[in-house]
């Protein structure tokens, strides 16, 4: 998260995405590439395409090595009065609960929304409640082709049972 009084920023704002919140200066989070760490918000290699039975997923075009750090993620956190609102419409099934009391719902840019689940995920998640971005790692080598998921229940490894049928 870097503050709007930032030089570089303000000579790069293409790579951005802008966001004011109330009572709040102007927020910048680096899309790609990160210029406060060299290292991309997505990796590259990360494409999203057709998933069988599933509608659209995120897969590598190369080979990616466990433990890898594949993408960050800013994330817009709702309040629990407008989680309810939004529990009643589409995004219900691409929203995360925010929060240690999870009251709170998130909204994940970049590709995090379109991760699909598994029970045996190659890839877990990771929330920063303070920086307000979620990361995904591997958790085993992932091979060129292959569909990434992440288990939804914010585990890799938990297998209780989601609010959905797992085909």
């Amino acid at each position: 998260l870097v503050n709007y009084t930032d030089s570089y920023l303000r000579a790069n704002l293409t790579n951005y995405l802008i966001t004011q919140l109330p009572n709040s200066p102007t927020t910048y989070f680096p899309l790609y590439p990160n210029p406060l760490t060299s290292s991309p918000m997505i990796l590259p290699t990360l494409i999203v395409a057709p998933s069988k039975k599933r509608g659209r997923g995120v897969f590598t075009s190369e080979k990616i090595a466990p433990n890898t750090l594949i993408e960050i993620s800013p994330v817009l956190v709702l309040s629990a009065k407008e989680r309810k609102q939004v529990e009643k419409t589409l995004l219900f099934d691409y929203i995360f609960e925010w929060g240690n009391k999870r009251k709170k719902v998130c909204v994940a840019l970049g590709y995090l929304s379109i991760y699909n689940h598994s029970y045996k995920a190659n890839c877990e998640y990771e929330m920063d409640f303070e920086a307000k971005t979620m990361s995904v790692k591997t958790i085993r080598t992932i091979k060129k082709g292959e569909e990434l998921f992440v288990n939804y229940n914010a585990t890799h490894d938990d297998d209780t049972p989601i609010w959905f049928d797992v085909t």
